[in-house]
């Protein structure tokens, strides 16, 4: 039998060794621009709680009606320790290691601390996970959370659970509830447990939270759910569902090589069943392959989907692809090389090497190539503020943001932006359109400096992002 004192000395140096590597990925973010909606939902959101003082508390910006957990705590942040991008940046360092902790504890019940390690480390090896730790945004918290709410569950404590179930569903809306429904989904299945009232008053704990929220949203902004005029893109019909579904598993199991985690659990599964005749119990990973399977579904329904908005259900499918490979092998830690080799191929994707863009790309990168944008961003901003304080400057997003807000880390100072819908000329001043591939307003701008007879006069360029500056000319 092994030493519980091993044990234990084992268990805190995974612990240490997950805060040294979380750290180690976030350091390089600590002072990053804001970017995407960090910058255009989440840090106005919060400056809206500080200048109202909390009242109302409905975190604005977002066509969503999200609840404000994370944005209060982000401008609770800046009230104690000043409003600046370190404070911002050390509000998401925690989330990575805890949620590797917690894949960790997931995996040591479920089979064994080799399944656990192997599963927190291609976890924090994903591409978009790493991308997520630079984000001042809420979906990596989230995925700690619940993370930790299906740890929680799994050795039976209920309520810890459901409070972080609570947690997660007052950051964002409404992904975070697919765990627990999954979950109310096996209870309802169980003969043995379906009585179960404290099981279910646990599960419906979110629920009725969000029930709450959405009515008190309602009161004070007049709709519920989406702001009124909002597009839908859930598709219409059983073939459109059948095509959002196999987009959303090709997204999730299989890009950004995560085949390689899916070709080895089932392959696990296929020869520990029938090549080895091994038992291999179904019932303590159902939570897992439930939540797996159920978010699935949803985010094939809502036809809306990022991976970092599927961030939570990683460490699930994680754990059941790594639980089901190790079952095929005599012993554990030969997982290790393979798991090795894996992170190491995730590694790649992390921050390739990007043809220069020839087609609009309105989806952010889910790879650290937003870094790329970021630079592209702040260069030519610097130009601007420095060479063209006084130019009209046309635009869409992100410079929106970049240009007017010195706090998203730009600028220094506003510099006066317009949309490109909003163009008129002004012989007296020199006008200057921004032009890119990177947001759907760009082509009004396109369309603008052909219609002018702009001549580009500054080019900005990081690994296939670019950006050029075009001078409107004088009006004869």
């Amino acid at each position: 039998m092994t030493d519980p004192r091993v044990e234990r000395w084992v268990d805190l140096s995974f612990c240490l060794a997950s805060a040294v590597y979380g750290l180690a990925v976030w350091w390089p973010t600590r002072d990053l621009p804001y970017y995407w909606d960090s910058a255009s939902f989440v840090v106005d959101a919060s400056r809206d709680l500080l200048a109202t003082h909390f009242h109302p508390l409905v975190a604005s910006h977002s066509d969503f009606a999200h609840p404000p957990l994370f944005v209060a705590a982000l401008a609770l942040a800046w009230m104690l320790f000043g409003d600046g991008r370190l404070v911002s940046h050390a509000l998401v360092l925690p989330a990575l290691p805890i949620a590797m902790m917690a894949t960790y504890g997931l995996g040591k019940g479920l089979a064994n601390r080799v399944v656990g390690a192997s599963a927190a480390l291609l976890f924090g090896g994903m591409a978009f996970v790493v991308v997520e730790v630079g984000q001042v945004y809420m979906d990596l918290p989230i995925g700690a959370a619940i993370t930790c709410a299906l740890l929680a569950w799994s050795t039976g404590r209920r309520a810890v659970a459901s409070l972080l179930f609570c947690a997660a569903a007052a950051m964002k809306l409404p992904y975070p509830l697919v765990a627990p429904a999954a979950l109310a989904l096996l209870l309802a299945a169980d003969r043995g447990r379906r009585s179960d009232w404290r099981a279910w008053a646990a599960l419906a704990a979110p629920f009725a939270l969000v029930a709450v929220w959405l009515a008190y949203h309602r009161a004070v902004t007049g709709w519920t759910l989406m702001r009124p005029g909002r597009a839908v893109y859930a598709p219409h019909g059983p073939s459109a569902f059948v095509a959002s579904l196999g987009a959303a598993v090709e997204l999730l199991l299989v890009d950004q090589w995560r085949w390689l985690v899916l070709v080895a659990g089932i392959g696990g599964f296929v020869v520990a069943r029938y090549a080895l005749r091994r038992r291999t119990a179904l019932g303590p990973v159902a939570p897992l392959v439930a939540t797996v399977a159920l978010g699935v579904v949803f985010f094939a329904a809502v036809g809306e989907l990022a991976l970092r908005y599927a961030i939570f259900l990683f460490p699930p499918y994680l754990l059941v692809s790594v639980t089901f490979a190790s079952a095929a092998l005599r012993r554990a830690a030969w997982l290790l090389p393979g798991v090795a080799a894996v992170f190491a191929v995730f590694a790649t994707t992390w921050h390739p090497r990007m043809p220069r863009t020839t087609t609009y790309v309105f989806r952010p990168d889910e790879n650290l190539g937003y870094l790329d944008t970021i630079a592209i961003g702040r260069t030519s901003a610097r130009w601007l503020e420095q060479d063209h304080a006084d130019a009209e400057i046309f635009g869409a997003g992100p410079e929106q943001y970049e240009l007017t807000e010195p706090h998203q880390g730009y600028v220094t100072a506003p510099l006066r932006f317009a949309e490109c819908a909003q163009f008129q000329r002004h012989p007296d001043v020199e006008q200057l359109v921004i032009v890119h591939a990177y947001h759907q307003g760009q082509i009004l701008c396109g369309r603008l400096v052909e219609a002018t007879g702009a001549r580009a006069v500054k080019h900005f360029e990081s690994n296939g992002k670019w950006l050029e500056v075009y001078l409107v000319p004088a009006p004869p």
